[in-house]
């Protein structure tokens, strides 16, 4: 689950990165926001302060084995509970074949998880009254323009409808990248599907505000819609707006109380929004996922999370607002969470959150 290039470098970034956007995500959506501190950590050093009950957790899960098993090179973890980073380390090498140890400041593609860091970007704006979740986007994109069709006749794509994937667009469940060697498209250029962009015009597939399809496609459009708003390159926007906000670099496991969006917005992006044909992504049978607006989210414990998949990598984030709880598993293989969603599972049962991860996708 892939979808720009842009937001594929902007969240190729070390765990301690991703992880602090769910931590601080939470405390800001609550009365606890002073109690989101991080564990402290030397670059590249694991750190552990519960390391006694995750212990207990890995006793008897042969981790190692169920690597070699499905032939994943890597895994780093970080565990939240309490609304505190209580452990983040990691298991086996940066590659195939090599030496190199992962550890919590390995380089890993985010993928999907990208798509929530884009969501309170865009909600960021939206809390300025620069953007409105039930306008028709069309007024505020300059650069590029939704085109009219028989789909958006009665109903507009609307920023709320596209965070909830429920804007009418079909296409990006999974871009498979380009070569090293190959040019990168520009997002103009992915938007209407011209070379070197190797996909399909973005184009809606049904009126929006009908039905829900997962889309990378709708955020593409939300990437520059907050390009065209915000009168800055997208990754710049984000770093201002976003990480530089929450005291988030690549070199640090410090980060500050959530600042960026008020409690009010915070909570309504782990409000549900869509129900009905929702994929099961994260949920359970008793606690099936429903659209908030950028993430998975649950009823039970205020469950939210996503997960991510870019070719060689998987990663999956879950997280329990009312606890405070979460984790987040980051792999170097199309198949990671074979492995990863053992280690979460075990890890859910060590803490008590009577949580088990639904297969990958």
């Amino acid at each position: 689950m892939d979808h720009s290039v842009t937001l594929l470098r902007l969240c190729r970034g070390r765990l301690y990165v991703l992880v602090f956007f769910p931590l601080l995500l939470v405390a800001g959506s609550g009365p606890l926001a002073a109690q989101a501190r991080p564990a402290h950590a030397a670059e590249g050093r694991e750190s552990c302060p519960d390391e006694q009950r995750l212990d207990k957790g890995e006793r008897g899960l042969d981790i190692k084995g169920l690597m070699r098993q499905h032939r994943i090179p890597g895994i780093s973890i970080a565990v939240i509970h309490d609304f505190r980073l209580v452990c983040v380390k990691g298991y086996g090498v940066t590659a195939k074949d090599g030496s190199t140890p992962v550890t919590p400041t390995t380089l890993f593609l985010a993928g999907s998880i990208s798509k929530p860091v884009a969501a309170v970007g865009a909600l960021y704006l939206v809390q300025q009254g620069k953007l409105n979740l039930e306008d028709d986007v069309n007024s505020q994109l300059k650069s590029w323009k939704v085109p009219d069709s028989e789909h958006t006749r009665r109903s507009k794509v609307t920023l709320g409808l596209l965070l909830s994937h429920t804007g009418g667009f079909t296409g990006g469940d999974f871009f498979p990248g380009y070569g090293v060697d190959k040019p990168l498209p520009s997002l103009r250029q992915i938007l209407d599907g011209v070379p070197p962009a190797t996909n399909a015009p973005i184009r809606v597939g049904f009126e929006p505000g009908t039905q829900w399809r997962y889309s990378g496609d709708g955020y593409l459009v939300i990437q520059q819609l907050v390009t065209d708003v915000s009168g800055q390159r997208f990754p710049e926007f984000m770093r201002a707006a976003v990480f530089q906000k929450l005291g988030m670099n690549a070199l640090s496991a410090q980060g500050k109380a959530n600042h960026v969006l008020t409690q009010t917005i915070a909570r309504e992006m782990i409000t549900p929004h869509w129900k009905d044909g929702v994929v099961n992504i994260l949920g359970t049978k008793q606690d099936p996922d429903q659209m908030g607006l950028g993430f998975f989210v649950g009823t039970r414990k205020g469950r939210f999370g996503h997960i991510g998949g870019n070719v060689g990598y998987q990663a999956t984030m879950v997280m329990f607002s009312d606890t405070g709880d979460g984790v987040v598993v980051m792999t170097n293989s199309d198949v990671g969470l074979a492995a990863g969603n053992v280690l979460l599972d075990r890890i859910a049962e060590v803490y008590g959150w009577d949580y088990v991860a639904p297969p990958p996708p």
